[in-house]
């Protein structure tokens, strides 16, 4: 996929084509009719006419500019670098401050990427779970009984609280210093600590085989020999584990699968923000040493689902309403059930988190239907990696430029996307920070609203630049074109207009680069896509071809061409 995708030009590299392209033809115009009205009427020897002529096109070109660019920009990543946005590709700098919608993952850009299980749900009881972080104390208790309970053998939570600890990728460990980590993703490292609350009677295990966790199927999968009895253990997903299922485990034996009553439940618990994992189990078959997807089709048994809570990053908050102030949609891109994705979602204080809609609504929309979905909504629930890379699509043909964040190799090609392609320094694969424009070296979406305010001041800055040095450039090519119109010869040759240049405005525009950013200055949203009639407007009007022709300020040389050319 990713060697498919053709990588969109910044709104930088485009905007400056069009100048280039504008300044060419109008020094090509002027240069042709001076040359003809030169030989016409002041029959001025070739020689000096066309020295004329080169010096013409000298000092009307700022052949300084794109080295100015360069530096303003190459500082810009210097100042990012420092707030822990490392920039792969040097015009992100500018295209960041030109970004209308980030599109954010949820788990430990938006959150704390810590997970506790809170709530564990079962047929027969519904329990709360004390302690918090990966520390593995914690009462385990019933919710309407506030006395904790001893996981006892062979009894349905100590069923559940096995599988989770067993069909698990994940270590509880204790540092030198006394405190506890997991290795592994947060997710599983948060079960094992369940299961570590829950204090299990100590039981002989051996693994077979296993199957494991892939966002393409949403579920893990292992077989184990626990004691004297082989069993296939599940987690994953409710609504996968719901498909998979036919019957529930309680105390007193199995009963049929009462889909509504768990979805209830689900719905209940998710309104508090808690992210739902479920657990099942089916007896192996004799004699089986391999697993397969094709084993897990029939005879599964759903035992419970734990709710765990994720808290938002409090700077995330901050960040999200700063991005808003300045004109930024962000859109919570997640795997979380709906409901768990909009209580997040309401407590981060994104725009439209009252409604959410799923990968798997996506999936059966046209490419129409999905870009009027793609801005309708801000939160995406139940997605896959292929949902990223559609939304960035649709955002883009709505003339979005796009913001995408994500860890996982199958990010990559979404992220190469995007116009701003931002992976995850810590929890981030090799492949997708080689697909990214940006790295954030702290997994922190606050990071990404800094880079977007430096990126604004970047362009400020390259607007103050170039409003310096076209007048320059400008008033050297009237000298000459005065010069050549009263036939005299030319004030300045070539050289000369070199020398200025780089003496006088190439140096100057230096102290430009440092400027800090505007207080109160308009949203940049649009300005990518300002487009102005006529060639000789681009040098009339300054900087037109940036933004806002209409409320352009000329400055300096350029005030007498702005009368004439209003």
């Amino acid at each position: 996929m990713m060697s498919d995708i053709e990588k969109h030009r910044t709104p930088l590299l485009v905007q400056m084509d069009k100048l280039g392209k504008a300044i060419f033809l109008i020094i090509l115009a002027m240069m042709a009719a001076l040359f003809v009205f030169s030989l016409l009427f002041r029959d001025m020897p070739v020689s000096e006419l066309m020295l004329s002529l080169i010096s013409l096109a000298v000092a009307s070109v700022p052949e300084g500019l794109p080295a100015i660019i360069s530096i303003i920009l190459s500082l810009g990543v210097q100042t990012m670098a420092k707030q822990q946005a490392i920039i792969r590709k040097l015009p992100t700098v500018e295209t960041l401050g030109a970004m209308t919608v980030i599109c954010s993952d949820k788990t430990g850009t938006l959150t704390m990427n810590e997970m506790t299980v809170k709530a564990v749900i079962t047929a027969d009881h519904i329990y709360r779970v004390d302690g918090d972080s990966y520390e593995p104390v914690g009462a385990i208790h019933k919710a309407d009984d506030a006395i904790p309970i001893t996981v006892t053998g062979g009894s349905l939570l100590e069923q559940y609280l096995r599988t989770i600890d067993l069909c698990n990728d994940s270590q509880l460990i204790k540092d030198e210093s006394g405190f506890w980590k997991i290795t592994g993703g947060p997710t599983e490292g948060a079960l094992k600590v369940l299961a570590a609350k829950g204090q299990l009677p100590v039981v002989t295990t051996e693994l077979r085989s296993k199957i494991p966790f892939d966002s393409q199927y949403k579920y893990m999968s292992t077989l184990y020999r626990i004691g004297d009895e082989e069993r296939v253990l599940i987690t994953g997903a409710p609504d996968v584990l719901f498909r998979l299922c036919q019957q529930q485990q309680t105390e007193h034996g199995l009963q049929p699968l009462d889909i509504s009553w768990w979805e209830g439940k689900i719905e209940e618990y998710a309104r508090e923000g808690l992210r739902m994992v479920a657990a099942a189990w089916k007896p192996a078959l004799p004699g089986q040493t391999e697993l397969t997807h094709q084993d897990l089709q029939q005879g599964v048994i759903l035992l419970g689902i734990a709710g765990m809570m994720d808290p938002p990053r409090p700077e995330a908050i901050t960040a999200i309403r700063d991005c808003l102030q300045a004109g930024i949609r962000v859109k919570m891109i997640t795997g979380d059930h709906p409901q768990t994705a909009m209580s997040i979602g309401q407590m981060l204080g994104i725009g439209n988190a009252d409604s959410a809609i799923t990968g798997r609504e996506l999936e059966v929309m046209d490419d129409h239907q999905l870009s009027d979905a793609a801005q309708a909504y801000d939160i995406f629930a139940r997605t896959s990696p292929e949902d990223k890379f559609r939304l960035v699509q649709a955002l883009q043909s709505k003339q979005e430029v796009v913001g995408m964040t994500g860890d996982g190799v199958n990010d990559a090609p979404a992220l190469k996307r995007a116009d701003v392609g931002i992976a995850m320094g810590i929890k981030g694969t090799e492949v997708t920070k080689e697909a990214a424009d940006m790295v954030l070296t702290d997994d922190n979406f606050a990071t990404i609203a800094s880079a977007v305010r430096e990126g604004r001041r970047v362009y400020d800055n390259l607007k103050k630049t170039i409003l310096f040095i076209m007048p320059t450039n400008l008033a050297q090519g009237l000298l000459i074109i005065i010069a050549l119109l009263a036939g005299n010869l030319i004030p300045l040759t070539p050289v000369l207009i070199l020398w200025m240049n780089m003496a006088t405005s190439a140096t100057l525009s230096f102290g430009l680069a440092f400027e800090e950013g505007e207080k109160h200055h308009a949203p940049t949203a649009a300005r990518s896509q300002t487009a102005c009639d006529g060639w000789v407007r681009y040098l009339a009007r300054g900087v037109c071809w940036l933004n806002d022709c209409d409320k352009c300020v000329c400055a300096g040389s350029l005030a007498a061409a702005a009368w004439l050319f209003p």
